[in-house]
């Protein structure tokens, strides 16, 4: 049967087996039993100067402090800390990339000022990467290494691989339509016969002019029904204040098929006024601008167009 004895330590009443005469002292824990065998009770006997918090303090430690100062944590004692002084920096600009950099004092006596290696080798091998070349397919501005710039045979250089294979494509090639070829005065656009061709050239005589505004080649495709398709050669917006659409279709042959579809297109779309280029027409255009457009073609066409194949340019 227990009975009630008090803590000597903290004055705590606990309740302990009835075992008279075997202890001298009585502890309600390890802890008070420590406490009373070396003398260190610990109440608190300080108050931190940073946080206001009572705590425990142990004379040895505050015989230790040199400063006198004491603290309840290792975070408020490193707050009283004076920081380092750091000497005094002065501001460099990457002479490459125009980054700005603090550096000692001892740093700046240089010449030149990099933020890193790599600025300092473009900047002593003349690569500073700056936009140097043009795309000729896209118009983009980019830059180009020396060395390439120097291993190009034709002078051109591409933004991408795709600018390139469009610049590079065959100026002949074979579709379910025909033949096609590409003017080197007339870009990417595939034409099928000369008289196509010299029609672009003459609109683009007029748009130099101001007459014209835009052309498209081959854009529009319209759905005549039980005819089939009908894909319109030239459309052409004019630079009026009414912005006037025109379709032109290039016909050297007018053939069955062909007179169908542009029956049946000027019956299913009289909104859109469609005028077909024959061989009268293209006579009135050749004898008055053939000796003003560069470029123009006469005669056989594959005789023409093998004059005037581009090679291939890489």
């Amino acid at each position: 049967m227990g009975i009630k004895v008090v803590c000597e330590t903290c004055g705590k009443e606990v309740k302990k087996p009835n075992r008279e005469g075997k202890w001298m002292h009585h502890f309600c824990s390890m802890e008070c039993r420590a406490i009373f065998l070396t003398g260190k009770i610990k109440v608190p006997r300080a108050v931190c100067q940073i946080c206001g918090k009572k705590y425990y303090l142990s004379p040895s430690r505050k015989k230790a402090s040199a400063s006198g100062l004491t603290f309840c944590s290792h975070k408020c004692a490193t707050a009283t800390r004076i920081p380092r002084l750091k000497p005094n920096r002065i501001e460099i600009t990457c002479e490459v990339c125009g980054k700005k950099e603090m550096r000692k004092p001892s740093q700046t006596g240089y010449a030149h000022h990099f933020c890193s290696k790599k600025c300092r080798a473009l900047f002593e091998t003349d690569k500073i990467k700056v936009p140097r070349s043009i795309c000729p397919a896209c118009g983009k501005s980019f830059y180009v290494p020396p060395v390439q710039k120097r291993r190009s045979k034709s002078g051109l250089n591409f933004c991408s691989f795709k600018c390139r294979g469009l610049i590079n494509r065959p100026p002949e090639i074979t579709t379910p339509r025909g033949r096609c070829y590409r003017r080197p005065d007339l870009g990417l656009i595939l034409f099928r016969s000369t008289w196509e061709a010299n029609f672009a050239r003459y609109l683009n005589h007029l748009k130099k002019k101001g007459i014209v505004e835009k052309w498209e080649f081959e854009k529009e495709r319209f759905n005549l029904g039980p005819v089939g398709f009908y894909l319109v050669d030239f459309k052409v917006t004019y630079a009026d204040t009414s912005k006037t659409e025109i379709y032109y279709e290039v016909k050297g042959v007018l053939d069955r098929r062909s007179e169908e579809k542009i029956n049946a297109f000027r019956v299913l779309f009289p909104n859109k006024k469609l005028v077909l280029i024959m061989d009268r027409e293209m006579k009135i255009i050749r004898n008055k601008y053939h000796s003003i457009l560069k470029g123009w073609e006469y005669g056989n066409k594959s005789r023409d167009l093998r004059e005037m194949r581009a090679p291939k340019l890489l």
